[in-house]
């Protein structure tokens, strides 16, 4: 019976991983570069997962045996690497840029690699053996419940962290659990080591937390991924506040020059010849003109000559219609006329008639 469960539990264990691992690897994940780290994490937590799954389905053809050294530091260095992974996925989770991250980095294959070369004093020296068993069990203890607390503490500085909108403007306590999450699955596979039968309390455990927390990391995505969006957004819209201040301070004056010398009355000039008489290249007087007066260059163009008629029509009443809209550029009556009423809403016949006693 005891064999059958342990059976049934370990091939759980590898489906159960290997779907998990799979869908942290495959399943879509937006390229946006303020997404790097979430996919990062995503994918380190996707190689920890299939490497649980490897591990459960070799499992099946390897008897358990507590009194096997083989087994036990086996059991140990592994489930420290995955711990390892797990830690080190929170610090892209969160996207850490402290030098935590390379500290976790560094610190973590070190006691990875003292229990591969320890260990293997186990088989040269039967009689130590006992011992490397208690030294193993207190470096995977110690190990894991450093790196649970340097990630806590990374959590706290993040969640208070003034100068971390996106982190602050999300609901990250569950992150919090997470971490707890991560370091049951450490304890739990060194217990389940030394209490075999503790296996049927701890499998489900460990796969309703496995559950736990890929639901939560998937879930995380969208959230995430609006919080990164809305950053772009302001940070495109101060780039662009920032080139139209200076679009105004350096482009401002000299158009305000080139309406001065009336150069806007030659008609059929174009916006590359209007941007070379100001000192400018086309591009940035079109931005300054759709920016700072919400108009394309024809209408601005035509709106200063019909400003600049208004004052020909009334100042010389002998001056035909024509005559008028040849002066300031626009020398077909029918479009000066046309412009003329689409500017004013009223006809030159009717503006001159209405403002006569103006002249």
């Amino acid at each position: 019976m005891e064999s059958l469960i342990y059976l049934i539990l370990n091939l759980g264990f590898g489906i159960i991983f290997f779907l998990f691992g799979a869908a942290f690897i495959l399943l879509y994940t937006p390229k946006e570069p303020g997404m790097k780290s979430y996919r990062i994490c995503r994918g380190i937590l996707g190689v920890s997962y299939l490497m649980m799954s490897m591990y459960a389905c070799a499992r099946l053809f390897v008897p358990q045996d507590n009194s096997n050294y083989g087994d036990f530091w086996f059991l140990v260095t592994f489930s420290l690497v995955f711990s390892w992974l797990n830690y080190t996925s929170f610090l892209f989770l969160i996207n850490s840029e402290r030098k935590i991250t390379r500290a976790m980095i560094v610190d973590g294959i070190a006691p990875i690699v003292i229990l591969l070369g320890v260990g293997s004093i186990g088989h040269v020296f039967p009689a130590t053996q006992s011992g490397l068993r208690i030294a193993f069990s207190l470096i995977y203890t110690v190990k894991c419940t450093w790196m649970y607390i340097k990630c806590m503490k990374e959590w706290n500085f993040c969640r208070k962290d003034p100068n971390r909108p996106e982190i602050n403007s999300l609901n990250i306590k569950w992150m919090r659990i997470l971490l707890t999450v991560i370091f049951i699955y450490s304890l739990a596979a060194l217990l389940a080591f030394y209490f075999p039968m503790m296996q049927a309390v701890i499998g489900p455990m460990m796969a309703g937390l496995a559950s736990y927390q890929t639901f939560k990391i998937i879930n995380f995505m969208p959230k995430r991924l609006a919080v990164v969006r809305t950053v772009e957004t302001k940070a495109q819209n101060a780039g662009k506040n920032e080139k139209s201040i200076e679009l105004v301070d350096k482009i401002g004056p000299k158009i305000a020059v080139w309406v001065e010398q009336k150069k806007y009355c030659r008609p059929d000039i174009t916006i590359k010849e209007a941007a070379q008489e100001i000192g400018t290249n086309h591009s940035y007087l079109s931005a300054y003109i759709n920016g700072q007066l919400d108009m394309t260059f024809q209408v601005w163009l035509n709106t200063l000559r019909i400003e600049e008629a208004k004052k020909l029509l009334l100042e010389d009443q002998r001056m035909s219609i024509e005559e008028v809209g040849a002066q300031v550029g626009i020398p077909q009556g029918y479009n000066f006329s046309r412009w003329f009423k689409t500017i004013t809403e009223i006809t030159p016949h009717q503006y001159r008639r209405l403002n006569a006693n103006r002249a």
